[in-house]
């Protein structure tokens, strides 16, 4: 992976967000050590889709990619040039190992994040309860936009509405003791962050 590359943490959460690559993710981090041959055999696909999935995930920093003679071994380690990197490999691994038959609930939470406008009203809100007309007026999207983006939120336990219906309704994120969303909104959050 080139050391400029700083994937998005939208584009992140799309590639994660597929119940193929989460398994080759766990099927990675419990190896330890793979090549696309071994994935291929025990996800029974080719070796060209095996390979596609593991460059993908080495693209958003979360596996290594290491070449021995004809040979490519992946291995779980983060790309240390991707300062969220880090953060994100080890709450996917808690996550992995404590949801091993249950991707649907981190797929549910993931594609709470794989739109730059739903980043951007997390990020609203992050900064302090908002109401509607506060969100509208921070965001810069339209109504029909950021009502979408705030109900796919709220459907998903991200985002909490307080106080009744209407322009009185208090957005503000949910409180959480998962792993992998906690670091995705602290991501999502970091003052370096660029999305």
């Amino acid at each position: 992976m080139s050391l400029g590359l700083k994937p998005t943490l939208w584009r992140t959460c799309r590639v994660l967000a597929n119940e193929m690559r989460l398994d080759m993710l766990r099927y990675v981090i419990s190896q330890q050590r793979t090549n696309v041959g071994d994935v291929a055999r025990h996800f029974s696909i080719s070796g060209s889709m095996a390979s596609q999935y593991l460059r993908q995930l080495n693209s958003r920093g979360l596996i290594r990619r290491e070449k021995v003679n004809a040979f490519v071994f992946y291995t779980p380690e983060a790309n240390r040039s991707i300062c969220s990197a880090g953060y994100l490999l080890a709450a996917l691994e808690t996550s992995l190992a404590d949801h091993e038959n249950d991707n649907d609930r981190l797929i549910r939470i993931l594609t709470g994040f794989t739109h730059p406008h739903r980043l951007t009203i997390m990020k609203s809100i992050g900064t302090g309860s908002k109401t509607w007309s506060d969100l509208i007026s921070s965001c810069k999207m339209t109504i029909p936009s950021a009502r979408r983006h705030l109900n796919k939120l709220i459907d998903r336990g991200i985002v909490e509405a307080k106080g009744g219906n209407g322009i009185k309704t208090i957005y503000r994120l949910a409180k959480t003791k998962d792993p992998l969303l906690s670091v995705l909104h602290y991501i999502n959050l970091a003052p370096d962050y660029h999305d």
